[in-house]
């Protein structure tokens, strides 16, 4: 997606035309960061929430203040991706280990041959 915010004759020379550029781009990624918000917003209003409570390092703690001020988002909506994100991931882990104890279960197992090549081929990427 292509915008232009001034013409292509006007002429802007040296420090004026960069700084001219680098606002039209910072306006267009501020428009872009609060429709992605507002759509976030829509989402998370439609999902039941509870309260939890939970300590943390104060490192961590501005860090992640931090975090949701440079998103333009409250620590909330920081700490409910990360938890989404976190799940995500080890749900995925758990389905994968359980895949790998069914199918050794089912005594599906690669030959010393097929471990051999793919060690092989994994050790002499380049």
């Amino acid at each position: 997606m292509q915008y232009r915010l001034f013409s292509c004759k006007a002429r802007l020379t040296g420090y004026r035309r960069f700084e001219r550029i680098a606002i039209a781009t910072i306006t267009i990624l501020h428009c872009h960061v609060l429709q992605y918000n507002m759509l976030q917003d829509k989402f998370y209003k439609t999902m039941s929430k509870e309260n939890i409570t939970f300590r943390i390092d104060s490192d961590q703690k501005a860090a992640l203040d931090a975090i949701a001020a440079g998103m333009n988002r409250d620590r909330s909506y920081v700490l409910n991706e990360a938890v989404a994100t976190y799940l995500e991931m080890y749900q995925w882990q758990i389905e994968e280990i359980q895949k790998g104890i069914a199918e050794a279960d089912a005594g599906d197992f690669a030959s010393d041959e097929e471990v051999k090549a793919t060690f092989a081929r994994l050790t002499n990427a380049d």
